[in-house]
């Protein structure tokens, strides 16, 4: 993957070129970064100057050539990160505040900031470049879009005045002369619609700045760069955010919205090893007969109200799981022995409530010996009971050789 993240032109009118190594080096300038699986590398690069053979040189050896360049100097000089094991995405973040760096210097202000206004509650500040102290622009960012002007050189910059009304009681902008001016660049992010990224200035003029016609492209260009940054940003937090939601789904069984055999197995490793469990092995009565009979449909009911109810009973850090079929599983973690003894007959009473049937066998990792000990003899529990109770004649409370409706439509 290659992503651009600065772009910058010569503050000069002219545009002279420098050569070494057998190339030419235009002045306007460009750094990229070059992603593989197991490593990031950052290039200085100029324009497309370099060859295969120099591209290992630190392009910056050519940024101090040029002369009557402090501003680009000064920012590639503070912005020296430390490659090993940065990620991509830091590598994005540490790119911003050279990038307000240049537009501070293409268009001055009081301040610059960078803010993702479709961050909720409260817009997200991303980056901040203050020459009068960090926070001024704080109270505007999440301003209503009324009163904004277009600039009348420059389309993409809008403005509108700030009066003492709209300043906090504590704003140091109380002792300036008012009205001031106030800026705003949108920045497009062009893979995700519900992005709102922009940025606002503050200055402390009347009016707009005049922006002349060779500094038009420049500002262009600087927030073009911008917008490069902040969509790649996105992209890592859109790519992150599907990873959660898969790693989610993965261990989440899709129809009872239970843990699946994936995740019971993923909360059993993370059970300390020192502390006691209760660990419960329930089946469903009657689910084959219900599907023959009724559908599958009138099946996945059943399973579902079942899960549900299921988890109403247990406490924040327990969990339910669907190990398969019509069996499901309960882990208590730090089990309370008054809790746990109940769970039971709470769990029997409540799916009864609704005509369901279950079988249930419990067992403690204090007297099982282990965790995966204690699984296995609830779940031999749980088979003694449903094969004593197909011997039995039916009685409330435990089970019965007779079928029990679906559960209702809901």
């Amino acid at each position: 993957m290659r992503a651009l993240i600065l772009l910058h032109d010569s503050f000069s009118t002219r545009s002279p070129t420098y050569s070494r190594g057998g190339g030419q080096m235009p002045q306007q300038s460009l750094l990229s970064v070059t992603t593989s699986r197991q490593k990031i590398q950052i290039q200085y690069t100029l324009g497309y100057f370099f060859s295969p053979h120099n591209r290992a040189r630190p392009a910056n050896n050519y940024v101090s050539q040029r002369p009557r360049q402090p501003p680009f100097r000064q920012c590639i000089a503070m912005w020296q990160p430390q490659f090993p094991g940065l990620s991509g995405q830091g590598l994005a973040a540490q790119a911003l505040p050279v990038q307000l760096q240049l537009l501070q210097a293409f268009l001055p202000a009081e301040e610059w900031v960078l803010a993702d206004l479709s961050a909720k509650p409260h817009a997200r500040l991303l980056c901040r470049e203050s020459v009068i102290g960090t926070g001024v622009l704080d109270p505007f960012v999440n301003m209503p879009l009324v009163d904004w002007q277009p600039h009348a050189s420059l389309p993409s910059l809008s403005w509108r005045h700030i009066n003492y009304p709209d300043l906090p009681a504590d704003s140091i902008m109380r002792g300036w002369r008012m009205p001031v001016c106030l800026l705003r660049l949108e920045v497009p992010c062009p893979i995700d619609p519900q992005a709102q990224y922009v940025l606002l200035g503050l200055t402390r003029q009347a009016s707009p700045p005049d922006i002349p016609a060779r500094m038009r492209q420049k500002l262009d260009l600087c927030t073009a760069s911008i917008a490069h940054v902040t969509t790649l940003l996105r992209r890592f937090a859109l790519t992150e955010k599907s990873l959660v939601a898969a790693h989610q789904y993965a261990r989440i069984d899709p129809l009872t919205k239970a843990l699946n055999r994936a995740g019971w197995n993923e909360r059993v490793r993370a059970m300390d090893p020192d502390a006691d469990a209760a660990v419960a092995f329930i089946d469903v009565d009657f689910l084959k007969a219900i599907n023959d009979s009724q559908g599958h449909s009138a099946g996945d009911r059943l399973l579902k109200n079942t899960a549900q109810t299921i988890r109403t009973l247990l406490r924040p850090g327990d969990c339910v799981a669907r190990m398969g079929g019509d069996e499901f599983a309960i882990l208590l973690a730090d089990k309370s022995l008054p809790y746990a003894s109940t769970l039971k007959q709470r769990v029997i009473s409540a799916l009864l409530e609704h005509n369901r049937h279950i079988s249930f066998g419990m067992a403690y990792k204090s007297e099982a010996g282990t965790l995966p000990k204690a699984m296995r003899l609830a779940d031999t529990r749980m088979y003694e009971e449903k094969r004593l109770k197909k011997q039995a004649p039916f009685k409330r409370g435990g089970g019965s050789s007779k079928q029990p409706s679906a559960a209702p439509r809901r």
